[in-house]
């Protein structure tokens, strides 16, 4: 496969690896970046030329699209089809006291959440427009057992007294293009996400409950 000038076509079989995305380094060569995950599904990986772009597509399904160097202001430009749980901004609620149930709060921060995916945004290749059947699935971290923690991926830093992984359970409609979906418009889809589990981390302070996706944290950035 080249940008330019000879273009191939070839399909490869990854076992448990999760492609993340195409990295063109310095001296031009392109690269596709991925995770190995022991639980993770093994994925057909399909590489093609679509006019200029570079199209990787899993499990039948697009998942990167990379602009090459014809057409585009810059060489390294790419566009990512993105998913619900890699929007990772913190969620606050207020509670009216310190006995608010935690269940209770992270329904108010899903919503909170959720409302905010409804929203266009220039962020994500995709837009919420409407959601059912809302619901949310606690695991407190104190109480996790080792195997749990495991596939979680839990960090040190998020075990605390005060704190639950949060599973949020929808049927939503969207526009747009997630990944690995791709586009489903006029479909209700039933998983917010399709992938290893991931969660959202909610923690307790007093009254103030704050939640958010743990995306960043799975995949080893802190930040």
């Amino acid at each position: 496969m080249s940008e330019n000038g000879r273009q191939e076509y070839f399909n490869i079989v990854m076992p448990s690896c999760i492609v993340d995305g195409f990295e063109k380094t310095s001296d031009g060569t392109l690269w596709i970046e991925g995770r190995v995950e022991d639980h993770a599904p093994s994925v057909r990986i399909d590489i093609s030329i679509d006019g200029e772009d570079i199209v990787l597509t899993e499990n039948g399904n697009e998942q990167v699209r990379y602009w090459g160097e014809q057409g585009v202001q810059s060489p390294y430009s790419g566009v990512v089809y993105s998913s619900p749980i890699e929007h990772t901004d913190i969620y606050v609620y207020q509670a009216p006291n310190e006995m608010t149930a935690p269940n209770d709060a992270a329904l108010v921060l899903a919503r909170q959440y959720l409302k905010d995916l409804m929203q266009p945004s220039q962020k994500r290749s995709f837009q919420i427009t409407d959601y059912k059947d809302l619901d949310v699935e606690l695991r407190s971290i104190p109480d996790m057992d080792e195997e749990t923690a495991r596939i979680y991926a839990l960090q040190p830093s998020e075990i605390d007294e005060r704190a639950w992984i949060v599973e949020i359970k929808v049927k939503f409609q969207y526009e747009g293009t997630i990944s690995p979906i791709g586009s489903a418009e006029g479909q209700w889809i039933g998983e917010l996400y399709q992938s290893s589990p991931v969660g959202f981390l909610l923690i307790q302070n007093g009254s103030e409950y704050t939640m958010q996706s743990r995306y960043l944290t799975v995949n080893g950035n802190t930040e």
